[in-house]
């Protein structure tokens, strides 16, 4: 009895600590929806430790009983919405739909059977485990592209859902082979259900904390203006596509843009409306180009793209078509006013050792736009 009593208070505490920790992460971190439920559940949690606490001190009182049940059926249901909700996954109504009628089946089977027999005992187990091996999957998903974080959060989210079948089996087999094996699975979820409850809330705590860290190295490989790759950003991840070129043999190309006469817009209309361009520019040209191509800010109004799986030509024919595209674009002025832009495209060659020799190259054949008169595409032939 003391250690049950022990037992339930660790669990109601932890309930506690993990519902703050939640909603002190939700409030931080930009108020996703997952973290707010996931808070929520272990809320809820901490009410039915509470009650089974009261229970147990109270005597055994099998409605009681019954309430705790219930509770932990939704307590599971709110973990697994909220994986589902981190992965975008806006399908919910079978998993609600699943709570409801075992809800609705455990208060017939305690009517029916007995307020703390087997039905009661077993049924919210296996509908854990079940949400939990689900939730589990949808995690699991991104493959060999999940981080350390969610693949610890997979195993412990199968190991927790086993588990709990486990134990359901168990009590199903007590009750089935007349009560033989007496409160085995009581005592099974004594010893592994907080070791289970706790890893779960450290490893959901742990997942947060990745995220708000990978979308701080998101932020910091993005420039503020324009919200695209700024120039560490596009390096790192240029040099991903670069090596993966060579090492498969195929073409790709990189060309720099210049905003001509960018200087006179803002001396003549000032840095807002040059702000307000640069916007209008990235947007218009991350637009265009295909997913899979890098777009980035180099600085001040010069940019940069990368386009995978594209010759020399072939590049210089598609960055003409932007040119002539982006030349289009008014600046936000009275009355209206377009701007033109300069490009320099250079080809990957086998022997370009890093993406400086492929950068300097398309520097040169802007240099030679420029001064060829500006708003033009020029190719940068590989050995020049």
């Amino acid at each position: 009895m003391h250690e049950g009593l022990s037992v339930l208070v660790a669990l109601l505490l932890l309930s506690a600590m993990l519902a703050a920790i939640l909603t002190i992460a939700w409030v931080t971190l930009e108020r996703p929806r997952h973290a707010r439920t996931w808070a929520i559940a272990f809320a809820i949690g901490t009410v039915q430790w509470t009650i089974n606490l009261v229970h147990v001190l109270g005597g055994g009182s099998a409605w009681l009983f019954l309430l705790v049940n219930i509770l932990s059926v939704v307590v599971s249901a709110l973990l697994a919405l909220g994986f589902r909700q981190r992965a975008g996954v806006e399908e919910h109504r079978l998993l609600f739909a699943g709570a409801g009628a075992l809800i609705v089946a455990v208060l017939i089977g305690s009517i029916v059977i007995a307020p703390t027999g087997w039905l009661t005992r077993a049924a919210p187990l296996l509908f854990r485990g079940v949400v939990l091996a689900g939730a589990a999957a949808v995690v699991g998903r991104r493959g060999e592209q999940a981080s350390a974080a969610e693949r610890s959060m997979v195993a412990m989210l199968w190991l927790f859902a086993l588990f709990s079948i486990a134990v359901a089996a168990v009590a199903i087999g007590s009750a089935l082979d007349g009560g033989r094996f007496g409160h085995l699975d009581r005592w099974l979820l004594l010893l592994g259900l907080p070791a289970a409850y706790a890893g779960t809330g450290l490893f959901i705590t742990f997942l947060l904390a990745a995220d708000l860290a990978e979308r701080m190295r998101a932020l910091a490989a993005r420039d503020p203006l324009t919200g695209i790759l700024n120039r560490r950003g596009f390096e790192e991840a240029a040099g991903r596509v670069m090596a993966n070129a060579l090492r498969h043999a195929q073409p790709l190309s990189l060309a720099i843009a210049d905003l001509d006469r960018f200087k006179a817009v803002n001396d003549a209309h000032g840095h807002a409306a040059g702000d307000a361009l640069l916007r209008r520019f990235s947007d218009r040209i991350g637009e265009a180009i295909r997913q899979g191509d890098l777009f980035g800010r180099l600085g001040g109004e010069e940019f940069v793209l990368l386009l995978v799986n594209t010759p020399g030509e072939a590049a210089v024919a598609v960055i003409d078509r932007l040119r002539r595209d982006v030349a289009t674009i008014d600046l936000p002025i009275d009355p209206p006013q377009t701007v033109t832009t300069s490009f320099g495209v250079a080809e990957l060659a086998p022997g370009d050792a890093s993406l400086d020799a492929l950068l300097a190259r398309a520097d040169d054949a802007l240099y030679r736009s420029k001064l060829d008169g500006r708003d033009r595409v020029t190719f940068a032939p590989v050995g020049r």
